[in-house]
């Protein structure tokens, strides 16, 4: 069986289902080179929790945007994203966003989460349900971003629709139109998040853009202009793309596993930290990262010479039968789900507590007003390999509480 046989991510069948080609990959070799990606591909827990903290490897923008043209909007917006930096640049700009992104502020918007949710999940009930992906999994991460932020609502529709095109780049292949899009999308996000840092620092406000600009002023290894500037605006995308996958995928993996609903709907105030959990192992937003081989390396008892790439497949490590029992399983009532979905070491997601923090306010709420809700169609995957998500999932409303 050649490579693309054993493991095709172009494949439909594995955009609408990866788990078996892990597993075929796992069979095959735990550290597998993929000769078509050019690429070991890692499968086991253990080593991929250890690449996240191996400093013989470092991040790769060429593997995500490889089809950024040089000196484009693309290029320049995301040229200093924590993504893709490496120590000494990584620390030093992500303490700035650590110092400002703390517990507290996130903590702070617990009510503001709730009250969006259900003014969104009001819609749904008034309609007796529709698309879950547009009514809620995506414009609640997006409005409680742009609360905290302080960008006005006028203008979400906007920030989402650029976003989301340039969030395409993250993919290893894209066509002519979704290029064009994205590079609209890049120099729309420069102007934009470019104005709001500029008047933010003349004008500061009660939002998360003020406490950047002001700290970052006040720092004695401040941010250039554009490390700051790109960095606000990979904030911004990170802060919503990923939940809305976590959403989407965590209700339909509830609602095709009618007894961890009930046991969700039985107990949804106590439950809800412990679905989140599991949905984040089972089916994860981000199913994989790239790395660069700064120097030789041993990665699970093999060596990887220097220059090459290595892929983390978070999907398949979060289904390590040597790390879950019965990892195939969906099954709420698992005990300390310790996944990898988040990242670990020094790119450990900033947003990872916000993002849990939304999934677990959702479902809870879900399962209160809304215990007879239902999949009302066949739900449509997105066709993305990098964000593992739904673009449309309909659902009825069936019995309210």
């Amino acid at each position: 069986m050649n490579s693309l046989e054993l493991f095709n991510p172009l494949d439909p069948e594995f955009i609408a289902d990866p788990y078996p080609y892990y597993r075929r990959v796992r069979d095959a070799d735990h550290v597998y080179f993929h000769d078509v990606m050019d690429a070991h591909l890692v499968t086991r827990f253990d080593d991929v929790q250890a690449m996240l903290r191996d400093p013989g490897l470092g991040a790769v923008k060429e593997r995500f945007f490889g089809n950024c043209p040089p000196g484009s909007d693309i290029d320049r917006v995301s040229e200093s994203w924590l993504f893709f930096l490496d120590p000494p640049d990584h620390p030093r700009v992500r303490r700035l966003f650590t110092s400002t992104f703390a517990p507290r502020r996130v903590e702070s918007m617990r009510e503001t989460i709730r009250a969006v949710l259900d003014r969104r999940l009001d819609v749904l009930e008034r309609e007796g349900g529709g698309d879950f992906i547009g009514t809620v999994a995506q414009d609640l991460p997006v409005a409680v971003i742009c609360s905290m932020m302080g960008i006005p609502d006028m203008d979400l529709a906007d920030c989402t629709r650029h976003s989301s095109a340039m969030v395409k780049l993250l993919d290893p292949l894209i066509d002519a139109d979704q290029l064009a899009a994205a590079e609209q999308g890049a120099a729309w996000a420069l102007d934009y998040f470019g104005a709001l840092v500029k008047e933010r620092r003349a004008n500061p406000a009660d939002d998360l853009i003020s406490a950047l600009v002001q700290v970052n002023d006040r720092e004695p290894e401040r941010l250039t202009d554009t490390e700051l500037l790109n960095n606000i605006v990979f904030m911004f995308g990170a802060g919503h793309e990923t939940a809305t996958g976590m959403l989407g995928n965590g209700l339909h993996a509830l609602l095709t596993h009618p007894g961890q609903w009930e046991a969700l709907c039985a107990d949804p105030e106590g439950r809800a930290p412990a679905v989140v959990a599991e949905v984040l192992r089972w089916d994860p937003p981000v199913q994989y990262f790239s790395r660069k081989v700064l120097r030789e390396v041993e990665i699970g008892g093999r060596t990887i010479p220097e220059g090459a790439s290595v892929m983390g497949l978070i999907g398949a490590a979060n289904r390590d039968p040597a790390k879950f029992p019965d990892p195939d399983a969906f099954d709420v009532s698992r005990e300390n789900v310790q996944s990898l979905s988040f990242g670990g070491g020094t790119h450990f997601c900033i947003g990872a507590m916000l993002a849990r923090t939304e999934a677990e306010i959702s479902f809870r709420a879900l399962a209160e007003r809304f215990p007879g809700i239902r999949p009302a169609a066949e739900p449509r995957r997105r066709k993305m390999l990098a964000i593992r998500g739904y673009e449309e999932f309909q659902v009825e409303i069936g019995g309210i509480r």
